[in-house]
């Protein structure tokens, strides 16, 4: 959960600011400024796996977001027999529309 100075960081981050100036400001250290900085570019599961979708390949996306190659790998994996299963079953079920 994001605490409120780091939400500043964040928009500051946005915003150009560079660390020394954000430093100053809300009197936080460069390392607090650069955790900050590191989650704002992390990819999600939920990311990876639209990206996925789209016909982006794990190594673009470990490429893009500086990620973890092994994290990536398990969730294109995940990814894949989930589709697996999906398709599968799909075969042998009628599927109706679930109003929500």
């Amino acid at each position: 959960m994001q605490t409120a100075k780091e939400a500043l960081i964040e928009t500051a981050l946005r915003r150009g600011e560079g660390y020394n100036a954000i430093a100053k400001e809300l009197r936080v250290s460069a390392k607090t400024i650069a955790k900050v900085a590191k989650r704002m570019n992390e990819v999600s599961p939920k990311q990876a796996l639209d990206m996925f979708e789209k016909g982006i390949s794990p190594m673009e996306i470990v490429k893009r977001y500086n990620s973890d190659p092994k994290t990536i790998a398990e969730w294109c994996q995940a990814w894949v027999t989930m589709n697996q299963q999906w398709e599968a079953g799909r075969k042998y079920v009628k599927v109706e529309h679930i109003e929500e």
